[in-house]
C-alpha cells in the first residue's frame, strides 16, 4: 500500500510519461503543477488556453516552454471544453 507521495512518484516514474491536456492553463499554480510533473518524467503537457496568457505565466514561474505544445483558444470556457471534444472524437475513431 503507498503510504507517501514519493512513493507514487517512484512507482510512477517506471512507465513512460503520459500525454496530459492541462484545460485552461494560464495559472501560476497550474503551471508550476505541472513542470514538476514535466521535471519528474511523469507526464508530456499539452497546455490549452489562451497562448498569449499560457506564455506570459509560465515566464514568471520561470519555465521555458520549448517543445511543450499549446493549443491556443479564446476563452477559458472553449479550454475547458477542448479535452472533451478530443476524447469524443477520438472514441468514435476507435
Amino acid at each position: 500500500m503507498i503510504k507517501r507521495l514519493q512513493e507514487l512518484i517512484d512507482l510512477a516514474q517506471k512507465n513512460q510519461p503520459t500525454r496530459v491536456a492541462v484545460a485552461a492553463a494560464a495559472h501560476n499554480l497550474v503551471l508550476e503543477s505541472v513542470q514538476r510533473a514535466v521535471s519528474l518524467g511523469l507526464i508530456i503537457p499539452i497546455l490549452v488556453g489562451k497562448e498569449e496568457d499560457i506564455r506570459a505565466e509560465a515566464e514568471r514561474v520561470g519555465w521555458d516552454l520549448q517543445g511543450v505544445e499549446i493549443v491556443a483558444t479564446q476563452t477559458n470556457k472553449a479550454a475547458a471544453t477542448a479535452p472533451w471534444t478530443w476524447c469524443a472524437r477520438a472514441r468514435l475513431r476507435s
